[in-house]
């Protein structure tokens, strides 16, 4: 399926999203099933045991352009995720290795912002 570009609502709605955790559950089917298939965001899973349900399935969102983030930490916050994004993907294309940019947060809410996984092993810990 095509990727959806930003219209109305759907546009309104991620700039209040930017660097939160993303429920789609809490949304309407429409709008959450849009948010999947966005071009313009970049979603961000949890790093760790996958047997902690509530905190996997919680993702985070970024616009891939930081500068439609809201000003401030949301939008700091949204410029570091894109650049270690280009980190990851420079990674996996120059060197061939297996890239991932996750978060980490515990079932307290406790969090670091961002988690850099190469080869499945965390390589450094970002907090903006």
């Amino acid at each position: 399926m095509p990727p959806v570009f930003p219209t109305g609502d759907i546009a309104v709605v991620a700039a209040s999203a930017a660097s939160y955790v993303f429920r789609a559950h809490q949304m309407s089917d429409s709008v959450g099933r849009s948010f999947a298939r966005c071009a313009f965001l970049a979603r961000i899973a949890p790093y760790g045991a996958p047997r902690v349900r509530a905190v996997r399935k919680e993702k985070k969102l970024y616009f891939w352009d930081w500068s439609l983030a809201p000003e401030g930490g949301q939008r700091l916050q949204n410029l570091v995720a894109c650049q270690l994004l280009k980190y990851c993907y420079w990674q996996e294309d120059t060197a061939g290795h297996d890239m991932e940019l996750r978060y980490l947060r515990d079932v307290d809410k406790r969090e670091v912002d961002f988690v850099v996984v190469r080869d499945g092993k965390p390589e450094f810990a970002v907090e903006c």
